[in-house]
């Protein structure tokens, strides 16, 4: 009874390590082929293009402008307000990204909307315009009236 309990050890250890070792190659395979896959890398990407928003304001004459790139941003996830001389800008970014075949990853990443006031005095509310065009948002804030600095008094 002792003389085969050694055989049985080894031989039922000898299966497990050789079962480890292919089980560590599929690993391995299957680890390799995800995270070097054209998919992370475009999952990188876009996660690196989010990076803080560059939103440009801007006064003129006539108006006020805010220009900013919103890569993935869809119009819906857009909203504009205006009350009391502010306009304020919310963006809602949601990822979603899948191969379109079994992988598919949702990324909630905290402090990626936008959500920003902007002082604007003498605005004329129902002149407020708003374009989604190729990831840029342009928005049109015009003056309700026009005061020229060439204009003195006296």
């Amino acid at each position: 009874m002792f003389s085969i309990f050694p055989y049985i050890f080894s031989t039922t250890f000898n299966a497990i390590a050789g079962n480890i070792n292919r089980f560590d190659n599929i690993v391995d395979n299957v680890v390799n082929n995800i995270v070097n896959s054209e998919f992370i890398d475009n999952l990188v990407k876009n996660i690196d293009e989010m990076s803080p928003i560059n939103i440009q304001f801007k006064e003129h004459k006539r108006g006020y402008t805010i220009q900013c790139y919103l890569p993935g941003v869809k119009k819906e996830d857009i909203n504009l307000e205006y009350y009391n001389n502010y306009v304020t800008l919310q963006v809602k970014r949601n990822l979603f990204y899948s191969n379109n075949e079994n992988i598919a990853v949702a990324i909630v990443q905290p402090g990626g909307d936008i959500n920003e006031d902007y002082y604007v005095e003498n605005a004329d509310p129902n002149g407020i315009r708003a374009v989604l065009k190729n990831d840029t948002l342009n928005v049109l804030i015009p003056k309700s009236t026009y005061i020229s600095k060439e204009t003195s008094s006296g």
